[in-house]
């Protein structure tokens, strides 16, 4: 008996971390960063990636380690974080660099939907869902973001390459075959198939791409 309630219990918690809640951030903890503006000012602040708010965070040492939101308005354009380098444009949107030559970048977007309150008989209302919310300090100024009233569903991770002097995005298999020749197609399919490349997976991606590029030069 003793023995099939371990067995019970060793199933239940691989069941618990099979459908655990992906994580919200992108690194486990606020890590050590260099932050350089459009100017070339640099700063060193503890920062993290917040997937629900698609926007680094960064401690504020001069305001109690306040959290607050790398705003565009603030001028960041670049933050190091150990050997990983994050840029951003004028607009906000933040891409990981995976490699420089040839160039390939990552956009981390997370999904979220309305978590929603009981509206009776069992059922869900998502049009009252954001009456709880999280303060960041932007700018100096106070604004508040809903966090309570959604739920945070996971990471999109689209890609962007230069291919023929173009950029490309994709986030699929699919998508990035068809930015090849029809003649390079097969045997891309046959590579992603056989390599077991995972597109959840940037370091996978990077190795398929070189392979594609090399495979292009050899057929010129």
């Amino acid at each position: 008996m003793k023995k099939s309630l371990s067995i019970l219990f060793v199933l239940f918690c691989m069941v618990g971390d099979l459908y655990a809640d992906p994580p919200e951030y992108l690194f486990s903890e606020f890590k050590p960063a260099r932050l350089v503006s459009k100017n070339l000012n640099l700063f060193k602040a503890d920062v993290n990636y917040s997937f629900l708010l698609n926007k680094f965070l960064f401690k504020d040492v001069s305001d109690n380690n306040q959290i607050k939101e790398i705003d565009p308005s603030m001028g960041i354009r670049t933050i190091k974080v150990e050997n990983r380098t994050f840029l951003i444009n004028e607009k906000g949107v933040t891409k990981e660099v995976l490699q420089q030559e040839p160039l390939i970048t990552v956009q981390y977007k997370g999904k979220k939907k309305a978590e929603g309150k009981d509206a009776g008989y069992g059922g869900k209302s998502e049009t009252s869902a954001t009456d709880a919310y999280a303060y960041i300090n932007t700018g100096g100024k106070m604004h508040k973001l809903s966090t309570a009233g959604y739920v945070f569903m996971g990471v999109d991770l689209l890609y962007e390459i230069d291919r023929e002097n173009k950029t490309k995005t994709f986030m699929f298999a699919s998508k990035f075959i068809k930015l090849y020749p029809q003649n390079l197609r097969e045997q891309l399919k046959e590579y992603i198939k056989n390599q077991n490349i995972e597109f959840e997976h940037p370091e996978q991606v990077v190795n398929l791409y070189n392979y594609a590029e090399s495979f292009v030069k050899e057929q010129k």
